[in-house]
C-alpha cells in the first residue's frame, strides 16, 4: 500500500521541482459541522502524484475527491476551489496548523476583492 504524506505548508524548491504552497490541511466549520480538506502526496518531496482528501469529520465520512499523476498543481487548485465554495456558502475556513490558525477570507482564497 502506498503511504501518503501531507504537503508542507511552505513552498519548497528542490532543483527544478517546486512544491506548491498549500497548508497541511484546511478546516472549514459551519454551526456544528466540520470539513477537512487536505492535499497529500505519495512522496512528500514531489508534487505528483497527489490526492485531495475530504473529511466530514462530525459524520465520519472520508473520500478522495480528485487525483492527479501528470498535471502539477491540479490537486492544489481543486482544493482551493473547494475552500472557495465553502466560504461562499458561509463556512469559516482556517489553516490547520499546530502552532497557529489563520482564518481565511474569500478574498484571500480568490485573490479578488468584493464590493458591498
Amino acid at each position: 500500500m502506498t503511504r501518503l504524506y501531507p504537503v508542507l505548508s511552505l513552498a519548497v524548491v528542490l532543483g527544478s521541482i517546486t512544491l506548491p504552497a498549500w497548508p497541511t490541511a484546511m478546516v472549514c466549520t459551519h454551526d456544528q459541522l466540520t470539513r477537512r480538506i487536505e492535499v497529500v502526496y505519495t512522496d512528500p518531496e514531489l508534487a505528483l502524484p497527489c490526492e485531495v482528501l475530504y473529511d466530514k469529520q462530525n459524520e465520519g465520512a472520508h473520500s478522495t475527491l480528485w487525483r492527479a499523476e501528470n498535471n502539477q498543481g491540479y490537486c492544489e487548485e481543486k482544493a482551493r476551489q473547494l475552500v472557495q465554495k465553502h466560504l461562499s456558502w458561509g463556512w469559516l475556513c482556517s489553516e490547520e496548523e499546530e502552532t497557529q490558525a489563520h482564518i481565511l477570507t474569500l478574498e484571500e482564497v480568490t485573490g479578488e476583492t468584493t464590493t458591498p
